[in-house]
């Protein structure tokens, strides 16, 4: 066993115990699913006012988006939008708010024209460029028009990795605005001993948290024990003080799929993400590509090689090494295929620092459900029975008390 995950051990008891539980429910995995929700992202121009240590849009072009582009391949998506489906149009940047003209226009223009259809607007913002016009139109919107915020935890770690932006911040409007206000979250090797602080100030900021890993770099022995006993100390933290939990890495989905027996053959081919298939992006330039890690201003500018190539290549090679298609985490692993193409021109790359990582996400999810359900004073449901049996599945799996 690594000497990492030994935070994230359950007692044993405790297993023993969970495997007490008795229940008749077989768990059906929901991961290959299809979506009900197609995407299209716009990129009105790559132009940012921050200029983050992580950010992998190396090669930023100077190309701002005719507004007719955007309205075409709309019309399109939306007379291809099956029954029973919505459509989430996204901006991306850059930073967004810098063209809000743009922003606004455009979803003007669709609000006029497709009442009857079911979209809503969506933008990952740094939260730094909300003029006052801005925020009287998205009030006003705010129902249809989601705004996460991108911010990376408390001001020494949000400073070191965002341009010293954390003033800049417009925490109030956001977390005024929207009820349900959440951040991305990237985790980065040199912060893991600040994991727990920095989680916990945007959960008491009452933000819900989607935390994710920087794609490139490889974490060391003593990085990945920092970032599990950071995280081990928030789960206990919000299990003992009863908060609600707000954060992705302790979702019941973190472990559910962990050894989900489905044909280890398709796996080879399997996209997680629907990059190309229910989503895809139009450049600052008005060409079209399967997502946003995709397009040329990502690590190596591949110049000639546009929409129907990359497409073409995600439709027939494979995705997913013979390595990773067996492992017992497959479904549970957030690698991003696109980061891989556009750093390595080979899906099949990977970090294998994300092995571990996967490993933790696991661990910590199935810590956190274990202690949850122990410490529940009711009798359980069905659902949680279930939680228990895979919790246990997990552990015994692993053999990690051996």
């Amino acid at each position: 066993m690594k000497d990492y995950l030994t935070p994230l051990l359950l007692q044993k008891e405790t297993v023993s115990k969970l495997n007490e539980i008795e229940t008749r429910l077989k768990y059906e995995s929901v991961v290959l699913e299809e979506t009900n929700t197609d995407t299209i992202i716009f990129v009105p121009s790559e132009r940012c006012n921050l200029h983050c240590k992580y950010c992998y849009e190396v090669s930023k072009n100077p190309f701002r988006m005719d507004i007719e582009i955007a309205k075409s391949a709309l019309r399109t998506a939306f007379s291809e939008l099956q029954a029973g489906k919505r459509l989430k149009i996204e901006f991306r940047g850059g930073e967004p708010f810098l063209e809000f003209d743009f922003i606004k226009n455009l979803c003007e223009w669709v609000i006029q024209n497709y009442k009857e259809q079911n979209f809503f607007f969506y933008a990952v913002t740094n939260g730094t460029c909300f003029s006052d016009e801005a925020k009287l139109w998205l009030s006003k919107h705010k129902e249809i028009f989601m705004a996460p915020l991108s911010i990376d935890g408390a001001k020494s770690t949000q400073d070191s990795n965002r341009s010293n932006s954390f003033d800049l911040i417009d925490f109030d409007f956001i977390l005024r605005t929207w009820e349900n206000a959440y951040t991305y979250t990237t985790i980065i090797p040199e912060r893991a001993e600040d994991v727990f602080e920095d989680l916990l100030f945007l959960i008491e900021k009452g933000f819900t948290i989607r935390a994710n890993f920087e794609f490139a770099q490889l974490w060391s022995e003593q990085q990945l024990e920092d970032l599990s006993i950071g995280l081990r100390k928030l789960a206990d933290y919000v299990l003992d003080n009863n908060l609600h939990n707000r954060l992705n890495l302790f979702s019941r989905y973190g472990f559910l799929d962990y050894d989900l027996k489905d044909n280890i053959e398709n796996r080879k081919f399997f996209v997680p993400c629907n990059a190309g298939k229910h989503r895809k992006i139009i450049a600052a330039d008005g060409r079209t590509y399967p997502c946003h890690t995709l397009v040329p201003s990502c690590f190596n500018h591949y110049g000639e090689e546009y929409a129907e190539q990359l497409f073409e290549k995600l439709r027939i090679e494979e995705i997913n090494s013979n390595e990773c298609c067996k492992c017992k985490f497959f479904h549970l692993c957030y690698i991003c295929v696109g980061f891989s193409y556009s750093y390595a021109k080979d899906f099949k790359w990977r970090n294998k620092s994300f092995c571990d990582i996967t490993r933790i996400r696991t661990f910590i999810a199935a810590y956190y459900w274990g202690n949850k359900l122990m410490k529940s004073q009711k009798i359980l449901s069905d659902d949680e029975k279930m939680l228990a049996k895979k919790v246990v599945e997990l552990y015994g799996g692993e053999k990690i008390y051996e």
